[in-house]
């Protein structure tokens, strides 16, 4: 009786299926549907061919790591089939820039939301800016710190907030949507001039799209706090990630249908553009509020996921003990905190006045290789998986090997620099897996 009680109360504290929709929709619909526009109109016509590339490459990985989660009997952080699979090395220094990435991408988000929440408070100066950035920051971690709970609870509220406008949006276009703006688009990109074939203006088109994807295997991360994980992670990931290539199509579409391409590029908010033009110009400051709570929400994701990511990986063995104390709430404080400081900085450097304005997209480019690498190792963990168990489904197969041709493709179609950046997370891994070893080897 007593043990039964115990279950329940262990129950009552873990999160169910549409906490961890919530988590997977807010990781991946966070600024990137905001920006993203303005960043495929430099492909011209190919941005939304991209675009549908991306979103189908990115549907096809959920179903794997789907299939993954519930054939491999392994739930938690993606980098457990990394290990699982190539080692503990392997493992180790994945989940490392895996963190890493994890929370760069919060400072690309949160200068977004700034940027949008000027349309009701009027500008800000840089410094104002910086101060507002370092508050959410801490605010946030803060409610993260209170448990996964409060912060999943809380994710539910924003996300249903978020897509609320998300939904109106594309049905309040249709009238004043003109095909021939999608039609006419043009690329920055001359094939003649500089040797970049359709062929990879699409792929890289697509690494750009990818980014409003990356989070998508985020809630297995959760998976010591969710009830009947093996079930509820997979569907979770799938009804997730396909809710978001859905409504992120649309949202697009709308924006490329009525902003004229001409435009597209010299407008910072594309979103709260054609929100204004649909309900009037007098409705500016509620557009940026909104779009600034949506954000918010995509931020608050994040800093969880990255707090989870650490506390799975020390059970593993993938990161310093250190990362993974634990406070009164059961959640990894100080990781949080590491988190936070490093997001902090990184919005410091953003401000620099000598940085160019294509920064952020560097940053977006660099942090989607770290994923894209890590969905391919734990796409081959899964094929290896298949031939272990003599997988008969032809389905099974042809997903996977498709997730699989996409992350190629698009990886051998990405920029040199971008490698460079995950070879440098690499090797500031290097003191985190000295000090984890010999912790380990102090314990046997």
């Amino acid at each position: 009786m007593e043990a039964q009680e115990e279950q329940m109360q262990q129950d009552n504290h873990k999160i169910g299926f549409w906490q961890l929709v919530s988590i997977v929709i807010s990781c991946e619909l966070g600024s990137s549907i905001f920006l993203l526009p303005k960043e495929l109109a430099q492909f011209g016509f190919y941005g939304l061919v991209g675009w549908i590339v991306g979103g189908i490459g990115a549907v096809m990985i959920a179903v794997t790591f789907a299939f993954l989660c519930s054939r491999s009997g392994i739930t938690g952080s993606a980098c457990k089939y990394v290990k699982m699979s190539f080692g503990k090395k392997a493992g180790f220094f994945m989940n490392w820039a895996y963190w890493c990435a994890a929370w760069m991408c919060n400072p690309i988000i949160i200068s977004t939301s700034i940027s949008y929440l000027m349309e009701a408070t009027g500008y800000l100066n840089p410094i104002t800016q910086l101060m507002v950035e370092i508050a959410i920051v801490l605010i946030l971690t803060i409610i993260n710190t209170r448990g996964i709970q409060v912060s999943s609870n809380v994710e539910i509220c924003l996300t249903i907030f978020k897509i609320l406008p998300l939904l109106i949006v594309p049905v309040c276009a249709i009238k004043y949507m003109s095909l021939n703006n999608i039609t006419s688009m043009k690329s920055n990109y001359d094939a003649s001039m500089i040797h970049v074939s359709i062929f990879k203006i699409i792929l890289l088109a697509a690494l750009k799209a990818f980014w409003g994807f990356t989070g998508l295997e985020g809630c297995t991360s959760t998976a010591e706090f969710v009830k009947e994980s093996n079930k509820t992670l997979p569907l979770a990931i799938i009804v997730g990630t396909s809710f978001v290539a859905i409504i992120s199509l649309f949202n697009t579409l709308s924006i490329f249908a009525i902003i004229k391409p001409d435009q597209m590029q010299n407008i910072d908010a594309p979103f709260a553009h054609v929100m204004m033009k649909l309900f009037g110009e007098n409705i500016g400051g509620i557009v940026g509020i909104m779009t600034f709570v949506m954000c918010i929400g995509s931020i608050n994701a994040w800093i969880l996921f990255s707090g989870q990511i650490a506390r799975s990986a020390v059970k593993e063995e993938m990161m310093p003990e250190y990362f993974g104390k634990l406070n009164k709430y059961n959640v990894p404080a100080r990781s949080l905190w590491i988190s936070a400081i490093g997001t902090i900085i990184i919005l410091c450097i953003l401000k620099l006045p000598f940085l160019n304005a294509n920064a952020i997209s560097d940053v977006v480019d660099m942090s989607v290789v770290v994923y894209i690498v890590l969905y391919v190792l734990a796409i081959l963990s899964y094929i290896k998986i298949m031939i272990n168990n003599k997988e008969k489904s032809i389905l099974h197969h042809l997903i996977t090997i498709l997730a699989l041709v996409f992350c190629i493709a698009v990886l051998v179609n990405t920029e040199f620099k971008s490698f460079a950046f995950l070879a440098f997370m690499f090797t500031t891994g290097v003191p985190a897996y000295i000090i984890t070893a010999r912790n380990a080897s102090k314990i046997k």
